[in-house]
């Protein structure tokens, strides 16, 4: 007898019955697409990331006054300025900034303007990786880091 609670369907492009209740997440486009962010870089220093306008938008409650950003195994709060708010989607913050240098500098060997992959993880938490050292792992994202 099925549980009435179960909701199942097979995936149309493998034909594997899956849980949908149980695995909505993967299921709801919005709820885990990441957004493009770049790093920021005054000569050879990393100074922040660039969120950009319509991610603040669509991403961050007004009255978020600080998030919580996941690095690899790190995490870290980092406080957004009001200007983050008014024109200037910017997040500065030195652990950031040593984070992104070494992650994405040392891997890169050039510095330059990066893109990385920013993805909601929960209520005010964000969890962001650097695209893929041998490609580009933002193919076939939509850039969301347009005003």
């Amino acid at each position: 007898m099925r549980d009435p609670g179960l909701c199942q369907g097979a995936d149309a492009a493998t034909g594997v019955v899956v849980d949908r209740a149980r695995y909505a997440e993967f299921f709801d486009k919005d709820a885990r697409r990441a957004m493009v962010v770049k790093t920021q870089v005054n000569g050879s220093e990393v100074t922040g990331l660039h969120v950009g306008v319509r991610n603040v938008r669509r991403y961050f409650p007004k009255a978020v006054r600080v998030i919580e950003l996941q690095l690899d195994h790190l995490q870290i709060q980092c406080g957004l300025s009001p200007e983050f708010w008014h024109g200037e989607p910017e997040i500065h913050d030195p652990r950031l900034c040593e984070w992104l240098d070494f992650k994405v500098g040392h891997h890169m060997g050039q510095r330059k303007e990066v893109r990385l992959a920013m993805t909601p993880a929960g209520t005010n938490m964000f969890r962001l990786r650097s695209s893929s050292v041998k490609g580009d792992g933002m193919a076939g994202m939509e850039s969301r880091t347009e005003a």
